[in-house]
């Protein structure tokens, strides 16, 4: 429906929309009536205490015999003016409150002196009610006694103060943990104000303040000339808008939409970022569907209350096979229809965008129905894209007007064409992809989907449409690409730093466990990790020449195997007696690994892999030497940028693209013990300095947030 009076995807709860739209919420609610009466059925619960919304749960209690209470969140006080239940049933409210200005004076039944009524304004605002009967307040003698003992007459059954519930303190000599750069700063102003001396400002997350009302609350505080912390916090659901405010200080945190692909190659570099720019007190919102996020990394305690991980249902599409969210899921040959199942998502983008009302979005550059439904939102919603590719493979491919139309034909008519360095990159250069890959990536990049569009004209859509170009990269690795990509681009690119992973874990798998223990016996930088992730469907006569290369290598190894799907068994996926003849030399893991564990080991000295951008970077992080065996998209591009760059040796193919086993073992020695490879082990350590500084890839996201809030 698309006439917004049904309840929006994702609303549990009244934070989660506005008040116009909490009615649905309401009958939503109802509509638990039937699971919760199974639960109770189920449990045969002693009690049930419940708000005073379900009114259906007293027939409920009543058919199974549980007692039931009321708990108010409201004050005795408040609960004394709306009086008892009588006071709301049938014809009595139309007599006691018959209009607005009967609100405005406290009712005839509170018969001490009272204050408690609504203003004229607020009178007019209050909806008519439903029943109220309560048991459990919220309150205590000491404060609310004459109101307590009044509702005690009222209700004509027990009124049980619970008392105020106060949160917890912290144990004395606890240290607070403040996480968020911009409250750490805030504390920080806090420590130097005078005792008892600053005002707190906080209307929570269910007032949903005007522009005007919070501008003259800013006006007040500016005329007072009192010090003050105002935390102006969820202005709406998913607009988790902080604003952070101490006296002269004023910090501004934004709210951030992320929409990656559906491959995890795509989801985690973006999920990384948002961390990122949640520690530093950015609200994100992570679009995805509801298989993937299920499947994402758990998110660290800090940044949750800051990350909204949001799930679009995936629509059904013929090709499709049920449950299939990702291109993990499916064999290559079908991702098409994945695509066409994701580009079905943009009228539920587009709502949610609506109710939101973030100030940002990043978009995969692929994902062009995304940033056409930013535009059509407008609100002036700033626009980013987001690239988890090398700024190498960015310049390989060029500008928007090089992508497509004539620009495509002039540079990029057939598959030789991208054999070589474009001519617009200057300087020497050896990324390109070979024939065999060619092959492969020109009908992929620029053929026609069925929607009639490429993937090239969708990233040029997404290019021409963004304010800035964010990507994974640094300056410190690729500056002369990344200076390149800026004036093809003709607007900023900025780099976020490469987003490296989070520092281990202890592993307590018990099998997993078995193989550190054999980690830890070998010599330090001794073993080659092999693993070339899920994405990467090798055939069998890969994975046997592999598997005979590491046995011809003499190396020990540790090499993480995803089952194929043409082995029935796992011991179907190597040769016939490689597990006996290597015993001892090296370990085969099938299924899942703890892959940066296995990479922080000292005994690893070299990974074997596809070259993929992540997993490059994960493995530079500790210094390790790269032997890379590229198979798909970016991948090509990314081993003759490594060896570029002189941290790679790649494993030689011939033409048709196949490899043996002794290119494998040759590549395999030269890289780890071989004299010749020395220059290449010295030159891994060395990006050890820049891949695994943490705090220059922090300085990165430091400057994107100023850059995000120069104009807000």
């Amino acid at each position: 429906m698309e006439d917004g009076s049904i309840l929006p995807e994702g609303a549990e709860a009244t934070v989660d929309i506005p008040f116009e739209k909490i009615q649905y919420l309401k009958v939503a609610f109802d509509l638990l009536q039937q699971p919760f009466k199974q639960y109770v059925a189920e449990t045969a619960p002693d009690w049930i205490i419940v708000d005073f919304f379900p009114y259906w749960v007293s027939e409920i209690s009543r058919e199974y015999g549980a007692p039931f209470v009321y708990f108010s969140v409201l004050s005795a006080s408040a609960i004394a003016f709306l009086g008892p239940p009588y006071k709301f049933v049938e014809d009595v409210p139309l007599r006691v409150w018959h209009s607005p200005k009967n609100m405005t004076s406290p009712p005839e039944w509170i018969t001490f002196p009272s204050s408690v009524a609504l203003k004229d304004f607020e009178a007019k605002a209050i909806p008519k009610s439903s029943v109220l009967i309560m048991l459990l307040e919220q309150v205590c003698v000491e404060y609310e006694g004459e109101y307590l003992n009044l509702l005690g007459n009222l209700m004509g059954k027990p009124v049980i103060p619970v008392g105020l519930l106060p949160p917890e303190e912290p144990a004395e000599g606890t240290e607070i943990q403040i996480s968020g750069g911009a409250w750490v700063e805030n504390f920080k102003w806090l420590n130097n104000q005078k005792p008892n001396s600053v005002v707190y400002v906080g209307f929570g997350s269910e007032c949903k303040l005007k522009k005007d009302q919070v501008h003259e609350i800013a006006y007040g505080l500016e005329l007072s000339e009192l010090p003050f912390l105002w935390a102006h916090l969820w202005l709406h659901r998913w607009l988790h808008r902080t604003v952070s405010i101490c006296g002269c200080i004023e910090r501004s945190a934004l709210v951030v939409v992320m929409v990656p692909f559906l491959a995890f190659g795509h989801m985690i570099p973006q999920l990384q970022l948002a961390v990122a720019l949640a520690e530093s007190g950015i609200h994100v919102s992570f679009i995805s569907t509801p298989k993937n996020i299920q499947r994402l990394p758990k998110l660290s305690p800090n940044v949750t209350p800051l990350i909204d991980l949001v799930a679009l249902p995936l629509p059904a599409v013929p090709g499709l096979p049920e449950g299939c969210e990702a291109t993990l899921d499916l064999p290559f040959e079908k991702i098409k229809y994945l695509k066409d199942a994701y580009a079905l998502l943009k009228q539920p983008l587009k709502r949610f965008l609506e109710s939101a009302s973030p100030d940002c979005m990043f978009v995969d550059l692929s994902v062009d129905w995304a940033a056409e439904a930013a535009a059509e939102c407008g609100g002036g919603l700033r626009l980013f894209g987001f690239t988890m590719f090398t700024a190498a493979t960015s310049v390989f491919f060029g500008p928007p007007e090089y992508l497509t139309g004539e620009g495509q034909k002039k540079f990029r008519p057939s598959p030789d064409s991208m054999t070589a360095p474009p001519v617009w990159v200057s300087f020497p250069s050896m990324v390109a992809y070979r024939e065999f890959e060619a092959r492969g990536a020109h009908p992929g990049f620029y053929g026609q989907d069925s929607s009639g569009s490429t993937v090239a004209q969708r990233i040029a859509s997404t290019l021409s449409a963004c304010e800035a170009v964010t990507i994974r990269s640094c300056i410190e690795f690729e500056e002369e690409y990344l200076n390149i990509y800026q004036k093809l681009l003709k607007k900023p690119v900025i780099p976020v730093g490469l987003l490296p992973p989070e520092k281990s874990h202890e592993n307590t798998d018990q099998e997993w466990k078995k193989i550190f223990n054999w980690l830890d016996d070998q010599k330090p930088k001794s073993v080659v990790f092999v693993g070339f992730g899920s994405e990467c469907k090798l055939t069998k006569d890969q994975v046997h020449e592999i598997a005979y290369g590491l046995e011809q290598s003499e190396l020990p190894f540790l090499w993480a195997l995803r089952k194929p799907s043409w082995a029935v068994e796992d011991d179907d996926a190597l040769p016939a007696g490689f597990s006996h003849r290597t015993c001892g030399r090296g370990v085969v893991s099938i299924g899942w690994a703890p892959q940066r564990e296995i990479l922080a080991h000292p005994s690893i000295g070299g990974s074997l892999f596809h070259s993929g951008w992540g997993s490059v970077i994960e493995t530079l992080q500790f210094g390790h030497t790269l032997i890379v065996l590229p198979f798909i998209i970016d991948q090509g591009l990314n081993a003759r940028l490594l060896v570029e760059k002189g941290v790679a040796v790649e494993v030689s193919r011939r033409e048709d693209g196949s490899f043996s086993r002794d290119d494998i073992a040759k590549s395999l020695r030269l890289a780890m013990v071989m004299e010749e490879g020395e220059k290449l082990r010295v030159r891994a350590r060395e990006a050890a300095a820049i891949f695994g500084d943490r705090k220059l890839h922090q300085s990165y996201i430091d400057d994107l947030v100023k850059y995000l809030n120069k104009e807000m």
